[in-house]
């Protein structure tokens, strides 16, 4: 399995296009509630961020996530434990990125989450 590799425009990238500009990580159309959930469901549910980059058909890890949340979310802790996310992109520090995922939502996104764990 190929290490992670982080895109130019990942929203973890403190120097990424922010939310309503062009390229950024949020859609202008997305509503915070439908924000909300996406976060819930990469930080206590199964599920690991998909790299902005990949597809569906080939998904591939967010390296910016698997960096600043980590073990933080159930997915990821699931992820490597059968394999399919190395352990050593996890937590693996790379410069240039939000310190924790409150504060990407907040600088990159706009977006308040006090419930997600910093």
């Amino acid at each position: 399995m190929p290490a992670a590799v982080l895109c130019k425009n990942c929203p973890f990238r403190k120097s990424s296009p922010k939310a309503g500009e062009i390229g950024g990580s949020v859609p202008v159309s997305s509503s915070a509630d439908a924000m909300r959930a996406v976060v819930r469901d990469c930080t206590d549910g199964m599920k690991v961020m998909q790299c902005h980059k990949s597809s569906d058909r080939a998904p591939r890890p967010c390296a910016g996530f698997l960096s600043v949340v980590g073990y933080d979310s159930v997915g990821v802790r699931l992820a490597v434990m059968i394999g399919a996310v190395r352990e050593s992109d996890v937590g693996r520090k790379i410069r240039g990125l939000y310190g924790s995922l409150c504060e990407m939502l907040l600088k990159a996104d706009h977006l308040d989450m006090p419930e997600v764990r910093s």
